[in-house]
Formats: structure tokens, C-alpha cells, sequence
């Protein structure tokens, strides 16, 4: 029977790492930060063990390298002092020179249908993406509709209107404060649709890209007259902004999906696209939407 020489408790084959002749938990040998056996030494901290080094270097502040004993960590793993927790409003990240800095930041929202203020920052990666012109919507639109089209997604008009708002009077009558909306219109003959996406101006191309995603799946079933209870819907929708957060491949589209999809605990958008992605996984995307068709078609 092994028994490990750190907590002296057995372990198991599988779960150890072999150190000068001895078993040792990987619990209790493998660095939390750099994933590498320690060797010699090692620094215990909030029940994972690091190398003195990885330890020191993660409880260092990432804007001004001064070590902090009572850390703010933001969900990337970056860590900071009092003074430079300052989290970008878009990607969630500490607010470095290595992605442009801060800037001063302030946007209105609603909160139980009053309106409030949010003072806060923007880092100079996302100031320098946002989408604020004609070009720049134009541009997106037809990124987003290749990446559909690419995917088996056909069927959506590359002429629906997009118009970039401040949303202010949306938000008030809604009491949230979306970054998308979309309108859909029957004609009085009940004989033609048509559709008018908005979203909110200054977003982040890529928070932009999610969104507009999101906005024309809302549209693809809304012309193919699909009826669904309301969390199918979102849910289904949500499955664009995937798409597009999948296909940046970055931190902070990781950061997106896990937190605004994987994560979401909202019970229409998200246990709704948590239900669907999982129609997703089995059916693919062409199937999926022959599924929905299908199924909407039924008498």
C-alpha cells in the first residue's frame, strides 16, 4: 500500500506522480497554476499547491507587479490589487496596458423599470472594435451570414434592416436592458413579413457579431412562421451567438460562451439554449432547422 509522503494517505496508481523513488498525490505535487510536477518545495494557498515561483508571480498585481496578499481575481485568472481592479464592462478583464488601457466608460440601464447610471471602464481592445457606422453593420452583417451559410443556415434575407440605437426607449418599456431586439411585422393580409433588427450602438465587434447572430435566427423564424414555447425560442437563438463566439476562438469568446451561455441560470435564455444545444450536438444545424420546419408544420 502507497502512501503519499505529504498527507500521508494512500494513493492510488492513477492518481500519483512519481517523485526520487516516491508516490505522491497529484493534488499534492502538481502545480495548480503551471501544471508541472514540483519537484522540490512548494506553496500551499486557498487548497491547491504551487511552485514558489507560479505562487509569487500569481499573487502579483497584473497592472502595477505588486504582490498582493488579499487578491481580486476576474474570471480570465488575472489577478489584481485594490487599486487597478478596474474590470473592462465588455470582456470582464482586468484593465491592462497590454490591451489598451482603460477608458472611462458610462452607459444607462434599467433596474426594476427605473433608470439608472453604470460608471465604469472599457479596455482599449474593445473601444477600438465598436461598431458605430453603416460600413461597419454592413460588414458584420455579411461575416455573420457566410458563417451561417457555411453551416448549413440558409434562408435568412441579407436585407433585413439593422439599425444601431441607444435603446433607451426599449429599455423602458421592457425593464432590462438588452443588447439586441427584433421586430417582426404580418401584414394586415396576413400575406408577407418582414422583419427590422436593432442593436445597441458601441458594442464590440465581437459582442456585436453574438448578438446580430442571435437577432437573425429570431428572424429566420419568424419568415418561416415556427411557433415555439418562449425558452425554445431564446434558446434556439442563443445558438447564434455560439456560432459566432466558437468560430473568434479567443479568451474572451470563451469567456462569453461559458458565462452568457454555459453558465446562464436565466430559465428562458438559459436552460432554453441549454435544451437546444443539446438538439444541436445530436442533430447537427441542417437538421435542426429540418426538425423545427418540420415540426411547426404539423397539424
Amino acid at each position: 500500500m502507497r502512501v503519499c509522503p505529504d498527507c500521508n494517505k494512500v494513493v492510488s496508481a492513477v492518481d500519483s506522480v512519481l517523485i526520487r523513488g516516491k508516490y505522491y498525490h497529484k493534488r499534492c505535487r502538481v502545480c495548480y497554476k503551471c501544471g508541472e510536477v514540483i519537484k522540490l518545495g512548494k506553496h500551499e494557498f486557498d487548497g491547491h499547491v504551487y511552485h514558489t515561483d507560479c505562487f509569487l508571480s500569481k499573487m502579483r498585481c497584473c497592472v502595477c507587479g505588486r504582490m498582493v496578499l488579499t487578491p481580486h481575481t476576474d474570471w480570465y485568472g488575472n489577478v489584481a490589487c485594490d487599486e487597478h481592479a478596474h474590470i473592462c464592462h465588455y470582456c470582464r478583464r482586468f484593465i491592462t496596458p497590454a490591451i489598451g488601457g482603460e477608458h472611462p466608460f458610462q452607459s444607462g440601464y434599467f433596474e426594476d423599470g427605473v433608470k439608472k447610471v453604470y460608471d465604469g471602464y472599457i479596455c482599449g481592445e474593445c473601444k477600438s472594435t465598436i461598431i458605430q457606422t453603416d460600413n461597419d453593420v454592413e460588414r458584420c452583417r455579411q461575416e455573420v451570414l457566410e458563417l451561417f451559410r457555411n453551416n448549413g443556415i440558409n434562408g435568412i434575407p441579407a436585407d433585413i434592416p439593422i439599425k444601431l440605437t441607444d435603446m433607451h426607449e426599449e429599455e423602458q418599456s421592457l425593464g432590462i436592458t438588452p443588447w439586441g431586439l427584433n421586430y417582426s411585422y404580418l401584414s394586415k393580409t396576413r400575406t408577407t413579413y418582414s422583419c427590422e433588427i436593432s442593436i445597441r450602438n458601441n458594442l464590440p465587434e465581437l459582442q456585436f457579431k453574438g448578438t446580430l447572430g442571435h437577432e437573425l435566427l429570431h428572424s429566420w423564424l419568424f419568415l418561416y412562421a415556427i411557433k415555439l414555447p418562449k425558452n425554445e425560442i431564446e434558446g434556439f437563438c442563443n445558438l447564434g451567438s455560439l456560432l459566432v463566439y466558437k468560430n473568434n476562438k479567443s479568451q474572451v469568446s470563451d469567456f462569453l460562451i461559458n458565462y452568457m451561455l454555459d453558465k446562464n441560470e436565466d430559465p428562458i435564455y438559459g436552460e432554453g439554449y441549454r435544451l437546444m444545444k443539446m438538439r444541436l450536438d445530436k442533430l447537427g444545424w441542417k437538421g435542426l432547422m429540418d426538425a423545427l420546419l418540420l415540426e411547426s408544420n404539423k397539424p
